[in-house]
């Protein structure tokens, strides 16, 4: 709606034509091993890493949990599940974006900061989901440590992308992927 159309072929070009002003030049090898060598970059695939595991390792094995330990019918367990990563997802992914944006301002280190404060405050709830007591509790637990953890994912996709080249940012985002899936 607010975005004007762009004119047909205006980002075509040979590949034998020089860069365009604004368009990056075609990676070099020098360029990857840098990527390699970027412990920063580093650090992000395996904070992504730790929370699409714990996000995808518990998460799914909650609605389990909740049938067999605290008696909530199959149906109405994989409803709640379902609920809390589709809402912790929006509102953690939206919130930690914003956050760590407004954070950036201040400081160069607020997308690994907001990461950080994310994760040790989801940790302890989704660990707290286990052992509290009634059905509720659990749920709720489960929901604000989840939110915690979404967080993490919009922080750590801005540090790669500030730390990486614009030449192989593309190809770092795939590798950071290929490692937190693999």
């Amino acid at each position: 709606w607010f975005l004007r159309e762009p004119v047909r072929g205006q980002m075509d070009r040979s590949p034998a034509d020089p860069p365009a002003a604004g368009h990056a030049a075609p990676p070099r090898l020098s360029d990857y091993r840098t990527l390699l060598k970027n412990r920063t970059f580093h650090m992000a695939v395996l904070a992504l890493t730790g929370v699409a595991a714990s996000n995808g390792g518990f998460l799914p094995w909650f609605a389990d949990y909740l049938e067999d330990v605290k008696g909530v019918h199959k149906k109405q367990a994989s409803l709640a599940l379902g609920s809390i990563i589709l809402l912790a997802g929006l509102i953690g992914n939206t919130l930690g974006g914003i956050l760590s944006d407004l954070l950036y301002a201040r400081t160069r280190k607020a997308h690994a900061m907001v990461t950080g404060v994310a994760f040790l405050a989801g940790a302890p709830l989704l660990t707290l989901a286990l052992v509290v007591p009634g059905r509720i509790a659990p749920l709720v637990l489960g929901f604000a440590g989840a939110l915690f953890f979404f967080m993490c994912t919009p922080a750590l996709n801005a540090l790669i992308a500030n730390v990486s080249r614009p030449e192989v940012r593309a190809t770092a985002f795939a590798g950071a992927l290929f490692i937190m899936h693999a």
